[in-house]
């Protein structure tokens, strides 16, 4: 594990390279939590890549209060650069529908600017990413948005899931971490 040093100097790193998403989130309601929590590191997370459903995404823009903390950390980790995050277009697709519905142009714009704006890569949907979620459909028997993003993932040689659906099945080259069982 790390030193108690080890993890300030991340912490201090993390912050100082978190200005990206702080200035993204400036009039946001979401920038005082930010620079106000505690700098928790997902440690097991450092230096890889990660999939990124489009649930947590949600929590942290919305603030789910059962959530935000460790989706906060784990965006912070993101702007930090110890994290690599990545997803496909499906999220945009999935996040924008309730905000257009709503005529809530802001929140919109929170969404769009996360995902095509910040250090959160956001992948179009290729033909390879289409071959592959046929086949992870075909193999596993999971819904088509869920295997974009899983074949999203790994077409980026991610090591991790994050989610929130406990219903996705395992993946052989891809740990599925359920937001869920990170608060037990």
């Amino acid at each position: 594990m790390f030193s108690k040093g080890a993890i300030r100097e991340i912490e201090n790193e993390s912050i100082e390279n978190y200005c990206d998403l702080t200035l993204m989130l400036r009039n946001s309601r979401i920038l005082k939590r930010i620079c106000n929590m505690s700098p928790v590191f997902p440690g097991i997370l450092m230096g890889k890549t990660v999939g990124l459903d489009t649930a947590p995404l949600i929590y942290f823009i919305e603030e789910h209060p059962a959530y935000l903390d460790t989706v906060l950390t784990f965006f912070k980790a993101v702007e930090g650069g110890n994290i690599t995050a990545v997803t496909s277009t499906v999220t945009l697709l999935e996040v924008l529908v309730h905000p257009l519905r709503n005529n809530n142009n802001k929140l919109a714009a929170e969404y769009r600017d996360i995902l095509l704006k910040s250090k959160l890569v956001t992948y179009d949907i290729s033909v390879q990413i289409a071959e592959s979620a046929a086949q992870l459909r075909a193999r596993h028997n999971i819904r088509t948005p869920d295997s974009i993003q899983i074949a999203t993932a790994i077409q980026a040689e991610a090591t991790h899931f994050l989610t929130n659906d406990i219903k996705l099945p395992s993946i052989p080259s891809l740990e599925i971490l359920v937001l869920e069982d990170l608060l037990k």
